[in-house]
């Protein structure tokens, strides 16, 4: 057991990234049980290592070059997806940020800055900046 979780921890590309997120995890838990109860947390954790297995999984089966290709795409269509919360958002407290899609509600700013960080990647690695 040990000897493969050597070996998937060993295969990983981006290890300074992925213990950046741990620790920054780490950080939250800790400022968030001196301020929340225990089911809260528990909730968390269970947000967290499905986002894992979600990232892991997306790892396995997007290609970066899909995003690389369709980066105008996405933040196009994101764009569009904001301008339809403008004309069909939902108002809540007094601002107009979540948008009702049957039983489910969206907030498209979430999704845009997720968008915009793709389109930014891609645009940059078009474009490299020049160092001189």
């Amino acid at each position: 057991m040990l000897d493969y979780l050597y070996r998937l921890i060993r295969n990983i590309p981006e290890k300074d990234l992925l213990l950046t997120v741990l620790a920054i995890f780490c950080m939250g838990l800790l400022a968030l049980s001196s301020a929340a109860s225990g089911a809260f947390l528990t909730k968390q954790l269970i947000f967290f290592f499905v986002a894992i297995i979600l990232v892991a999984l997306s790892y396995r089966l997007f290609d970066i070059s899909f995003f690389q290709n369709y980066a105008t795409v996405i933040y196009f269509l994101n764009i569009g997806l904001l301008i339809v919360l403008k004309v069909a958002g939902t108002s809540v407290l007094g601002s107009q940020r979540w948008l009702k899609l049957g039983p489910v509600s969206i907030q498209p700013s979430e999704i845009a800055k997720i968008c915009l960080i793709i389109y930014l990647a891609a645009w940059l690695a078009k474009h490299p900046i020049r160092t001189y």
